[in-house]
């Protein structure tokens, strides 16, 4: 069984403001501390056409767990619930409807694209989840809607017209939301003394981490060494405890993910 901090590539479902580089998010961070009305964008905002390149984007875009409830009761699941909500993608905002989203159905004009539609992201309690590129004013949301279909598979939403929709930054996400966060690769995951690479370099990491604050690319972490979040075995006597800086993203790619439930 893999250790909780290795991730191996899955691309999870989610809909979950970018904070800008060298701006910092403490742990008590409850809401997207930046402007709506400012536009952003990622480092890169590159279709994935592989599961192994990972995710990216500013953060996500779900249907809120409260409608979700509401609509499930205890006869439906999540997923069914979901169908439930109309969506509808433009090429650009005020522009034209390119696909839409109704009844789990997904559809470009008159052609069915999928008849049991499934978002591309899952986030906590399985929340069906898009990977947002870009926010606008006006409550304009650029998101990816289909995995591996370069521009085919992108466009523009307007939340404030669709209720059920929430946004969320990927900080926001792993600070308050995530309970476990993994490495999506197994080897490498340095520690610094600061958030740069000509830091000095700490050690590699060896535990669960927890996330304290976040600066552009870098996220401070403390972790105890050989320690881990799902572990079942006691933990270890006189484990040292370690604090520094990891990188969570690179040229716009996540570095760390988080499973939908947890361990």
């Amino acid at each position: 069984m893999l250790r909780p901090f290795v991730r191996q590539s899955i691309l999870f479902v989610s809909i979950f403001a970018i904070l800008s580089a060298g701006s910092s998010v403490s742990k008590s961070f409850a809401q997207s501390s930046t402007d709506p009305g400012q536009s952003q964008k990622p480092a890169s905002a590159q279709s994935s056409s592989d599961e192994d390149e990972g995710i990216d984007g500013i953060g996500y875009l779900t249907i809120s767990h409260s409608y979700l409830e509401k609509v499930a009761g205890s006869s439906l699941s999540h997923h069914e619930a979901a169908k439930t909500v109309k969506i509808v993608f433009f090429d650009r905002p005020q522009g034209q409807e390119v696909a839409k989203i109704e009844r789990g159905v997904l559809s470009k004009g008159d052609k069915i694209i999928n008849q049991d539609f499934t978002a591309p992201l899952l986030t906590y309690y399985d929340r069906p989840s898009f990977t947002v590129l870009e926010k606008r004013s006006g409550g304009w949301y650029h998101l990816r809607y289909l995995v591996g279909q370069s521009s085919a598979g992108i466009g523009w939403v307007q939340v404030k017209k669709q209720a059920p929709l929430v946004y969320r930054s990927w900080q926001e996400y792993f600070v308050n939301t995530a309970v476990v966060i993994e490495f999506r690769k197994e080897k490498g995951n340095n520690l610094f003394d600061r958030p740069s690479s000509a830091g000095k370099r700490l050690r590699d990491i060896t535990g669960s981490v927890d996330i304290q604050e976040f600066r552009g690319d870098w996220m401070k972490v403390k972790f105890q060494d050989k320690v881990f979040h799902c572990d079942t075995e006691p933990t270890p006597k006189n484990a040292r405890v370690w604090s520094g800086w990891v990188k969570w993203r690179d040229q716009g790619k996540l570095l760390i993910s988080a499973p939908p439930k947890g361990c």
